[in-house]
C-alpha cells in the first residue's frame, strides 16, 4: 500500500513524441473525469483511487490506469511511563502533580497505526528541543541536581514518516538529591 497525507501533491507528466499531448484526464474515487491542469491533493483518511489517461493531438487515447493509495493524516500516539510509581503527590498553585524519586527514569514511546514513527523529540521546561536517543528514556536525576523538589514540564513531540505530528505534555515533580 502506498501511503500519502492530504498535503501530498499529485501530478501527471504525459509525453507523446509523435503528436504531442492534447490533455490528461483524471478521476478521484470513480468520480467524473476532470481535465488535469495543476497538481492536486486528496482529502479524507482512508483508501482512495485515482484513474487517469491522456489523449494526444490525433485523438489516440491512452489506456486508463488506476493507482490506489491510503491517505493517512493521523499523527503518532505518544505514551510515557516511569521506572517506579510516584512516591506521593505535591499540591502547588498550578495544581496537583506526582512526585518521582530522583533516581527514576521516564520512558517515552510513540506508535503510529499505518506508516510508523519517524522521530521522537522532547524539551524540558520550554528549553531546546532535542531528539530522543535509542534508549527512549530520560534520566530524571539529570533534570534535578538540587536538594529540593522541582516541578518539571516535559514537552514530547512525535512525527510519523509522512510528517504528521503530535504533542503531549508531562508535568511532575522530581525529588531532590
Amino acid at each position: 500500500v502506498l501511503y500519502i497525507s492530504s498535503s501530498t501533491k499529485i501530478n501527471f507528466d504525459a509525453i507523446d513524441d509523435d503528436s504531442s499531448v492534447k490533455g490528461t484526464f483524471f478521476a478521484i474515487d470513480e468520480s467524473r473525469n476532470n481535465i488535469f491542469e495543476q497538481e492536486f491533493t486528496v482529502n479524507g483518511e482512508g483508501i482512495h483511487s485515482v484513474s487517469y489517461f491522456s489523449l494526444d493531438n490525433v485523438n489516440n487515447e491512452e489506456r486508463v490506469k488506476i493507482e490506489r493509495f491510503e491517505v493517512d493524516n493521523s499523527p503518532p500516539i505518544i505514551n510515557f511511563s516511569f521506572s517506579v510509581q510516584s512516591a506521593s503527590e505535591v499540591d502547588d498553585d498550578n495544581g496537583r502533580f506526582d512526585l518521582y524519586p530522583n533516581y527514576s527514569v521516564m520512558f517515552l514511546s510513540a506508535t503510529d497505526r499505518d506508516v510508523g514513527t519517524e522521530n521522537l523529540y522532547y524539551s524540558v521546561d520550554n528549553g531546546s528541543v532535542m531528539q530522543l536517543d535509542r534508549r527512549l528514556s530520560i534520566e530524571l536525576a539529570a533534570l534535578n541536581r538540587s536538594g529540593q523538589k522541582r516541578l518539571v514540564t516535559i514537552q514530547i513531540i512525535a512525527e510519523d514518516k509522512l510528517g504528521n505530528r503530535s504533542e503531549k505534555e508531562a508535568k511532575f515533580y522530581i525529588d531532590g538529591i
